[in-house]
């Protein structure tokens, strides 16, 4: 039989580390929820024009996600628009962030699953991803 004497002292600080690294993790997600909808609201496109937001169905769709999985998709036809967009925007990242266990995560995406998403990032010029990659690696 082997005895050992656990270090309570150790324990509490590894526990110590492990919530200030998934605050920290937590704290970098946010700051990345909050550019995408701010330079998406902001941006000029490659033809001059400011703001990548039409109807609203672009910003809606952004989605953090863990590995593969159906991004969030959002479509208005016609003169459809969101009542306030880049709140609902937020508001959804903010949830995919708090329904995650970034402890045990390995990789968490942002993505935006838009009909149009390739066409406001080439086409239209906007370079929504390419500026947060510049921005938060």
């Amino acid at each position: 039989m082997v005895d050992m004497k656990v270090n309570n002292s150790a324990y509490k600080k590894l526990q110590s580390l492990e919530e200030y690294a998934g605050q920290e993790l937590e704290d970098k997600l946010y700051a990345i929820a909050n550019d995408a909808v701010r330079t998406t609201l902001t941006s000029t496109s490659n033809k001059g024009k400011i703001g990548a937001v039409d109807s609203g169905a672009y910003l809606e769709s952004f989605s953090f996600a863990l590995g593969s999985g159906r991004p969030r998709r959002r479509v208005y036809k016609g003169s459809q628009k969101s009542f306030n967009p880049e709140q609902t925007a937020l508001q959804n990242l903010l949830f995919d962030i708090k329904k995650v266990d970034l402890m045990s995560s390995t990789r968490i995406t942002l993505r935006n699953g838009s009909p149009y998403a390739r066409k406001v990032e080439y086409n239209y010029g906007y370079r929504i991803f390419a500026k947060l990659r510049r921005k938060h690696g």
